[in-house]
């Protein structure tokens, strides 16, 4: 929980600076996660974490915090870009979570290929995770500005 919550205390503060946009905000969530490299693997285990060795209750406290969190957020967001409907912000912030886990799954590569990446058929899977992983989430806000205009 920790982790999530620097995580939305950083967005919090970033959406709330004077002038702030989509660049600003993803700026300081990368600035976070090069100061935190943990919040990778933490997030990347915990569906797995919650299925396994937590009870509902404290799945649900889990959830229940972060879901407030998260209507916080998209609120700000929503009025960030007005024609985004309610909820959307919301909604654009999970899909975020969604890339970033992902597409760092993706850019760990596992010990058993670490031998084999200067083969020239491995290439595609070298991935610098900040430089995609920001392209990719400002493609997605971009994305969520047009939906809504």
């Amino acid at each position: 929980m920790e982790q999530a919550r620097g995580v939305f205390d950083v967005i919090e503060q970033a959406m709330a600076a004077p002038g702030a946009t989509a660049r600003s905000v993803l700026a300081a969530g990368m600035t976070y996660f090069r100061a935190h490299p943990e919040f990778f693997p933490l997030a990347g285990n915990c569906r797995g974490m919650l299925d396994t060795n937590v009870s509902t209750e404290a799945a649900f406290a889990f959830k229940d915090g972060i879901s407030k969190r998260l209507a916080l957020l998209g609120m700000r967001i929503e009025q960030l870009y007005p024609r985004l409907g309610k909820g959307e912000g919301a909604a654009l912030l999970m899909n975020c979570y969604a890339l970033i886990v992902g597409l760092w799954q993706q850019a760990d590569v596992p010990v058993s290929l670490r031998s084999v990446m200067h083969r020239p058929e491995m290439q595609i899977f070298k991935i610098d995770l900040e430089k995609q992983l920001t392209v990719a989430l400002l493609d997605l806000w971009d994305a969520a500005a047009r939906r809504g205009a």
